[in-house]
């Protein structure tokens, strides 16, 4: 029964809401488009969406583009970066999908892309696939679903170029590097996104210490073997395509949480690691990873602890997410991002809510590094009219995994059983 986990007590730390004085993030814009996609397909949907977002994009110089899916009550559809020239990659990233049994909860609901010169500053090779995962029992038909842009713009002196250039394949520790990009010191707020402009590297936030496990658990999870039996993109060397559907399941966007000038995470051995899943490196550029960071400041923010027992792997916070909108009191609100590291955040009905965890579970084993990851640090719920009852299709809510039952010892922790979530309003 669900309601064992979602019935944890929540102490609130800190709430803050943003002063109209001296924000660098100046004006949202939202766009609405329903898409059609076939079930068991991934769409190239690159540039509709832009299309569609046209005249939000054009007079921003530099910002971030927030995409959302909104009306899809059966979560049986989600959306993520990757390779925009091979069709090949489409399918193969489907075809991983099924061979794990991964839905769009793995995949995310949400991206947000970095604003450049009034377009969305995607690397050369990437594109934005909308993926339906509903399988042949349901309708078979092409299904509706409704894509919400929300273009945050942003001060230019927050959004900056940076690389990183990983020593070899693996999980490396980029936290200074990204962080030290953009100066975030004068913000009381916001959230920094960062986006590598990459198809075959990923970012996550793990614990740094255990970096080499992650990578050990990608290579079992996502086996270069698939290349001998059903995936099709194989011209460019036996990593390749694994790292293409590495790079959708961990995401190569993030956002992370700033108060008071710096990243919000939950422990000093937390940190941002960018993954380079090649042998060699991309295409053209070897280990050099180019990336783009920008600060998008909030109208409020919250800081919880869940008093968690370590009996419990779930929490459902979707309560607490509608009383931190409602207790803004701010109708400009147009998304929010929920952050929660340490376990992760993923969006589900209640009905299957712990089935996907039992089901995670038992495809990464004892790894709860790779666990975390793959299930994702955040997400970015979108508001209607500032409203915090119209956050979730019917039947959704939002999770955050606790980890309470992986039989780790965190000698930084203040107290037992604390985990830290951070809603952010944009």
């Amino acid at each position: 029964s669900l309601s064992r986990c979602c019935a944890l007590p929540v102490k609130t730390t800190a709430a803050t809401k943003a002063k109209d004085e001296g924000e660098t993030t100046r004006t949202t814009t939202t766009t609405k488009r329903v898409m059609s996609s076939s079930s068991g397909c991934a769409s190239l949907v690159t540039s509709r969406v832009a299309r569609d977002a046209r005249d939000a994009l054009h007079p921003v110089a530099t910002g971030v583009c927030h995409v959302c899916l909104v009306n899809d009550a059966l979560n049986a559809s989600g959306v993520t970066i990757n390779e925009n020239c091979d069709p090949a990659v489409r399918r193969d990233v489907m075809r991983a999908f099924s061979e794990l049994e991964f839905d769009a909860t793995v995949m995310k609901r949400s991206v947000s892309v970095p604003i450049l010169s009034g377009a969305m500053a995607f690397g050369t090779w990437q594109g934005l696939y909308l993926c339906n995962f509903k399988n042949d029992n349901n309708d078979n038909k092409d299904d509706d679903v409704l894509i919400r842009t929300t273009v945050r713009e942003s001060d230019f002196k927050k959004t900056k170029r940076g690389e990183f250039v990983a020593p070899r394949r693996g999980c490396h520790d980029a936290t200074t590097t990204i962080a030290t990009t953009v100066d975030i010191t004068d913000v009381k707020m916001g959230v920094l996104n960062v986006m590598i402009k990459h198809t075959s590297a990923s970012l996550t936030i793990n614990d740094g210490r255990k970096a080499e496990e992650l990578e050990s658990g990608l290579n079992t999870l996502i086996p270069e073997s698939w290349n001998d039996t059903f995936l099709e993109h194989t011209m460019e060397g036996p990593d390749d395509c694994p790292a293409h559907i590495k790079a959708t399941i961990l995401g190569e966007t993030m956002n992370v949480p700033i108060r008071d000038g710096k990243l919000v995470l939950s422990s000093e051995n937390e940190h941002i690691l960018l993954c380079e899943h090649r042998n060699v490196g991309g295409y053209g550029g070897g280990f050099r990873r180019e990336f783009i960071a920008t600060v998008n400041e909030a109208k409020a923010q919250e800081v919880v602890k869940l008093t968690v027992d370590k009996n419990r792997k779930l929490v459902n916070v979707s309560e607490a997410v509608r009383a931190f909108v409602t207790k803004a009191n701010d109708v400009t609100i147009e998304v929010v991002h929920v952050f929660s590291p340490k376990g992760g955040v993923f969006m589900s009905t209640a009905d299957e809510a712990e089935a996907f965890l039992e089901h995670l579970d038992k495809k990464v084993s004892s790894n709860a590094v790779l666990k975390s990851s793959v299930i994702g640090a955040s997400e970015m719920l979108v508001v209607e009219d500032g409203d915090g009852r119209k956050m979730f299709a019917e039947g959704l809510e939002c999770f955050v995994v606790t980890n309470g039952d992986d039989g780790e010892e965190e000698e930084e922790e203040e107290e037992d059983g604390v985990g830290l979530v951070v809603f952010t309003a944009l």
